[in-house]
């Protein structure tokens, strides 16, 4: 309210015990909020919709998919955009990780689709991260390829998603862990590696022209030091970018905003 911020509401379910991690993923797109749950019923895993009318915020959804088991642990990552979200399974299959697309149809949430890597592999934690911007998917797998990581992109046409891309960073080397964070915005995608160059961390930003993705910029800390978790996790919004270090100052944490003008990265 005006540059005023307080507490509008706090949100919890009542089905919910000690060891099912509410919050541990938490994603908001205009009066709607998605919200993981991984450790529900067994680590088996569940998500939230909450909707908000006025000042008050109501559970709208509970989202789980049949094909669950224990340990599988959706809702490790979750986002929203409109009537679309995503929910991360990396623990899925031996970590080979799953990320299920749910559409809502009024108030009825229902699942439209499991998307997977056509190369995946066991402990490629595929969904360890997950963004959507309208009908466009971004999954990070931080564990592909001995931890170089990739980031695979999925377009929706009607009801069906087909992969558009793999992305993988110029010149990254092995346990660089590329695909730990990830976010997209528009035609503009921002991926974390906070292993690379000697653990001080790195974000690489990839831009789309038609169904080509392509990497235009490699940031860095303005102050690289190792060990800071530089790109732990990061979002992007049109031309602006911000990126974690939570281990900076003995964990006491900075975040490092980036601005774009024209496809210069500052």
């Amino acid at each position: 309210n005006g540059d005023e911020w307080m507490e509008e509401a706090k949100i919890a379910v009542t089905d919910n015990i000690s060891a099912d991690v509410f919050g541990t993923s938490v994603c908001i797109s205009g009066n709607t909020a998605i919200i993981g749950a991984p450790g529900c019923n067994g680590s088996k895993g569940a998500a939230y919709i909450f909707i908000r009318t006025g000042s008050t915020w109501i559970k709208e959804a509970k989202l789980t998919v049949p094909d669950a088991v224990i340990l599988d642990n959706f809702g490790d990552s979750v986002s929203i955009n409109g009537n679309i979200a995503v929910v991360g399974t990396p623990e899925k299959n031996n970590n080979t990780g799953i990320a299920y697309v749910f559409t809502r149809t009024g108030t009825t949430w229902a699942k439209e689709a499991s998307l997977t890597a056509p190369d995946g592999a066991p402990n490629d934690a595929f969904g360890w991260r997950v963004s959507n911007d309208e009908n466009t998917i971004i999954v990070g797998a931080y564990g592909e390829d001995s931890s170089r990581g990739a980031a695979y992109v999925f377009t929706r046409s009607d009801q069906s998603w087909i992969q558009e891309a793999r992305l993988t960073a110029q010149g990254g080397a092995a346990n660089d862990r590329f695909g730990i964070s990830v976010s997209i915005s528009g035609n503009t995608a921002i991926i974390g590696a906070p292993w690379n160059d000697n653990v001080t961390g790195a974000a690489y930003v990839f831009t789309r022209t038609g169904t080509t993705w392509v990497q235009e910029a490699k940031l860095i800390a303005s102050d690289p030091t190792p060990v800071t978790g530089f790109s732990w996790s990061v979002s992007i919004d049109d031309n602006y970018a911000v990126i974690s270090a939570p281990w900076e100052f003995g964990y006491t944490g900075k975040a490092y905003v980036f601005k774009r003008t024209q496809n210069t990265w500052e």
